[in-house]
């Protein structure tokens, strides 16, 4: 059973994106990469990637990752303060821990991607 079937499929990956970006746009830290952005496009974009990412077998046919970030200067201290965020949320929702170390992985692996450009 994949990851993304032990989540909870499709439902449990869009709740997750959900809450968390209820967080992220609370941030004064990093709401500002934002601005002028449709935030249900991202998120939408977000369920599909960790979606994929986590093996619901369906490809993500979004732009990379690099190009959805470059010249937005995602700092390090953001980056950071996002992946405290995915983890608060993923506590709040009761994730166990080996499910969330797999979703750290993902957002982990993809870190070089965001931040700087």
């Amino acid at each position: 059973m994949s990851v993304f079937e032990r989540v909870g499929g499709t439902p449990a990956v869009t709740a997750l994106i959900d809450n968390f970006y209820v967080k992220i746009m609370a941030s004064p830290l990093v709401t500002p990469t934002f601005a002028g952005r449709d935030i249900s496009v991202i998120k939408a974009h977000s369920v599909a990637y960790f979606s994929s990412a986590l093996g619901s077998g369906v490809a993500y046919e979004g732009r990379t990752i690099l190009q959805s970030h470059t010249g937005l200067g995602v700092t390090e201290e953001q980056y950071n303060a996002v992946a405290a965020m995915l983890v608060a949320t993923m506590n709040e929702m009761n994730i166990s821990a080996d499910i969330q170390a797999e979703i750290v992985r993902v957002a982990t692996s993809i870190k070089a991607e965001i931040v700087g450009h």
